[in-house]
């Protein structure tokens, strides 16, 4: 098999950039800190001399700088809290819009509270194993707290 980027063949190696002279010492060159040093690209920061993009209009919000995808308008604090103190009403997923997710966790949580409270009138144990039904709710909050999420519109929850 023939090498495909050699002279003459139908595939050809892309045009490379032209090469910059380097600045001379002191001179001001855009996107380095002091003495003509480059600072290197980082993400979420514009490349020197380009300003940030305007928002797009499927992301009113802003986009996460890590991977592009839209931001929400809901907030990852607010709805791991909201799932942590309120884990009984599963608000922080009502909250995010994951109404089945939410619906869900108040089926197990009350179900196990009043299979285990009923249980508790036969039996000592089960009063005081009635709360288990709600620790699904409670680690999804911190889950949500610490590692966010997505509303019910797939878009990242912000992190303020």
């Amino acid at each position: 098999m023939t090498d495909p980027y050699q002279p003459g063949s139908q595939y050809r190696q892309p045009p490379q950039p032209p090469l910059m002279p380097p600045p001379s010492p002191g001179q001001f060159t855009p996107g380095s800190t002091s003495g003509g040093a480059p600072v290197p690209y980082q993400a979420g920061y514009p490349v020197s001399g380009q300003p940030y993009a305007l928002p797009h209009q499927s992301a009113p919000f802003g986009v996460d700088p890590l991977t592009g995808r839209p931001l929400s308008d809901k907030s990852r604090v607010v709805a791991g809290l909201l799932q942590i103190f309120l884990s009984g009403f599963a608000a922080g997923r009502f909250y995010i819009g994951h109404t089945g997710l939410a619906v869900g966790q108040l089926a197990v949580g009350w179900g196990v509270f009043w299979l285990m409270f009923c249980l508790g009138f036969l039996l000592y144990l089960p009063f005081l194993i009635c709360w288990v039904g709600f620790m699904w709710a409670f680690v999804d909050g911190i889950v949500l707290l610490t590692r966010g999420g997505t509303d019910a519109q797939g878009r990242v929850l912000r992190s303020g």
